[in-house]
């Protein structure tokens, strides 16, 4: 008697150990994303301040995301992504004589939820610079941000900052 006990205790036991990863598991969806893209934008303030001209950037960015997806429950239809962008960039002054041309790449780390890729209620955002410019000079920035918007749209925290570490020439 006292093994069937121990044996239905057991079993038990394992059920329910295995039953909520087994319920989780039918309300998320996981997935792996990995694209690229292009551009070229004016530079910020701040990025213009840590290299000492005005010009542009042009980037290229490849994107390796995880995605968490809820289907169903109570968190459904929401989405988490964190993941990584890497790639090349090169910053050149609008003015040739204002400066060197630094080529250089990125390393960022990206996160956010919400309820779809394109309206995320948190995200946030830390990338690694590094690029060398045509005069030999090195060129260092830390570009950080933080975002939280309310289910209505209101923005209740929103900043990015550069860091230079190593300003350029």
């Amino acid at each position: 008697m006292i093994r069937h006990t121990i044996a239905i205790v057991a079993v038990l036991a394992a059920l329910l150990v295995s039953a909520p990863s087994v319920l989780a598991a039918q309300h998320v969806i996981h997935y792996r994303l990995t694209f690229s893209e292009e551009s070229s934008l004016t530079l910020s303030e701040e990025i213009a301040s840590c290299v000492g001209y005005e010009g542009m950037i042009h980037e290229e960015r490849l994107y390796d995301v995880r995605v968490t997806e809820f289907v169903d429950g109570p968190r459904a239809g929401n989405v988490y992504l964190t993941g990584v962008v890497s790639g090349p960039f090169t910053i050149a002054p609008h003015d040739p004589e204002a400066g060197p041309v630094y080529q250089g790449a990125i390393r960022e780390k990206i996160s956010f939820s919400g309820t779809s890729f394109d309206d995320p209620l948190v995200f946030t955002f830390l990338v690694h610079a590094t690029a060398t410019g045509s005069n030999g000079s090195s060129l260092k920035f830390l570009y950080h941000g933080h975002g939280v918007i309310g289910r209505n749209g209101e923005v209740k925290l929103e900043f990015d900052k550069v860091h230079c570490i190593q300003p350029g020439a």
